[in-house]
């Protein structure tokens, strides 16, 4: 990491530490926050124009003012303006809402006080008339905007990411998932009067040496980057966007603008960019990255496995344990935190926990042993698998014999193609295979088991493909077609069940 880079995150820090300290606490007894709402251009007029400001610099002017109530933020590709505006909007359950004109490139940042507030860029992040359908961990009724907020930045039942408020009848439902994790469920209300809240609080910053995937999407660009840098290339402004203090970074764009090395962060994904038509379009100086965080923040209920048979990991396990099954093996480590993969010693009858797991492609720390199955961590919002797990990997295979039948999806990620298959309507997804270096993911409705006329096998693969057998699908009952596989025994056995 160079000296320049160092001094940049140094930067960002100074301006988050001013910030902070311009903070005041308020009548409500708590402390002075923004409300995000992208695209949004309200009715009043501002009383103070601050051209060429960033959004940090506007925020702070904002915190430090008294009269400024709320303020505009607009950003072109070459110029950006701050507009502090007066407007008081007061915290009812029957409160007029500001009239909020789509505007593309604009963000509307909402001065509230808020108990609990946490030392973000803004607290929430409000979509008016939008909802995440069926989550809700708790309904309070009878509540404000602003207390229905607090409600979920002071839960301690569990992490709340996500509020929903209904202004008309007051009912405020409490989420421990949002729109990003629960991306399908994610839809138009039939109320509209429902306003809904990405809650920036219960976001953590990856532990030191985590891993998090910077994934290359193409020459595309949007006018969204909140925070902005000079000078750095497109690894650096990546770590930039996983150290980045102020928001969850979700995504960047790096290039060139005006023979400039250009950094611009950005709190949403490509989910949350197409929800705006013509945010994306095409560039011939930029290039949009988004980040895949580790395993960390992933909700407990969403761990899987991945399993690669016959292999173990060729590294030190910071714990070894010889008193479980391979399901409890599996279960425990689902439990600890500081566990990405285990390796299970089916002659010994030990579990191997590691801390680190191995990359999709240069996973040369994975050694072929009879002995042993490797199963890695995964994460898969919203997906019910009652397997232990999800996925079994067989590396640089294909396979061969139903050409015709694969169909191509759109996956950027391996994750993504696995992802696809489980959630996949045209037929049930039974094997997938992605291709690292075209990013290109195809799903079948067959396996290496399936019993057909067509000689379905997997074979060795021309390119870097990796074969995932879908382990989630639920057999059907009757007879079952079977495929004799000759010369092989059976040596690991994950699960015994005896009957009288």
């Amino acid at each position: 990491m160079n000296i320049f880079f160092v001094l940049l995150l140094c930067l960002e820090i100074i301006h988050y530490v001013s910030a902070k300290c311009s903070r005041a606490k308020c009548s409500r007894g708590g402390m002075e926050s923004f409300i995000l709402s992208t695209n949004a251009l309200p009715s009043p007029s501002s009383y103070k124009n601050i051209p060429g400001s960033s959004l940090v610099e506007c925020t702070r002017t904002c915190l430090e003012d008294a009269n400024c109530h709320s303020f505009i933020f607009l950003r072109n590709r070459n110029e950006t303006e701050c507009r502090l505006t007066t407007n008081i909007l007061a915290d009812s359950k029957k409160r007029q809402e500001p009239l909020l004109m789509p505007t593309l490139g604009t963000y509307y940042m909402e001065k509230i006080c808020l108990k609990g507030a946490c030392d973000r860029l803004f607290v929430a992040e409000s979509l008016r008339g939008m909802e995440l359908d069926g989550y809700n961990d708790r309904i309070i009724s009878n509540s404000s905007r602003l207390s229905c907020l607090e409600s979920c930045i002071n839960n301690k039942a569990f992490v709340c990411k996500s509020v929903e408020f209904d202004s008309k009848t007051g009912e405020c439902r409490l989420s421990r998932h949002d729109r990003f994790d629960r991306k399908s469920d994610f839809r138009k209300s039939l109320s509209a009067s429902m306003e809904y809240f990405d809650v920036t609080c219960p976001y953590e910053q990856p532990s030191e040496g985590s891993a998090a995937e910077i994934v290359p999407l193409g020459n595309v660009e949007h006018p969204y980057s909140l925070v902005e840098y000079e000078g750095v290339t497109a690894e650096e402004c990546g770590e930039l966007c996983v150290r980045n203090v102020l928001f969850p970074c979700r995504s960047f764009l790096s290039g060139r603008l005006e023979n400039q090395l250009y950094c611009g962060l950005t709190h949403i994904n490509r989910e949350g960019l197409v929800q705006n038509p013509g945010s994306l379009h095409l560039s011939r100086s930029l290039n949009y990255y988004e980040i895949t965080r580790s395993i960390e923040g992933c909700d407990p209920s969403d761990i899987h496995f991945e399993l690669v048979a016959g292999t173990s990991l060729g590294t030190d396990p910071y714990l070894i344990s010889s008193d479980l099954n391979p399901h409890e093996c599996l279960e425990q480590c689902k439990k600890d935190r500081r566990c990405r993969s285990v390796s299970i010693d089916y002659k010994k009858g030990s579990c191997q926990y590691h801390s680190e797991g191995i990359s999709a492609i240069a996973d040369t720390k994975l050694q072929p042993n009879g002995n042993f199955n490797y199963f890695e961590k995964i994460c898969f919002p919203g997906t019910q698998c009652k397997r232990d797990w999800s996925f079994e990997r067989i590396r640089n295979k294909e396979l061969v014999g139903i050409e015709h039948e694969k169909v191509l999806v759109e996956a950027n990620t391996k994750e993504e193609c696995q992802d696809a298959c489980l959630n996949y309507k045209s037929f049930k997804c039974l094997s997938a295979e992605f291709n690292y270096q075209l990013s290109e993911c195809r799903l079948s409705p067959y396996n290496r088991f399936s019993s057909t006329e067509k000689s379905v096998a997997v074979s060795n693969s021309r390119f870097v493909v990796d074969y995932f057998e879908n382990n989630c699908f639920e057999e059907p009952r009757g007879f079952c077609n079977t495929k004799l596989i000759k010369k092989f025994k059976l040596l690991l056995t994950e699960k015994i069940t005896t009957g009288e």
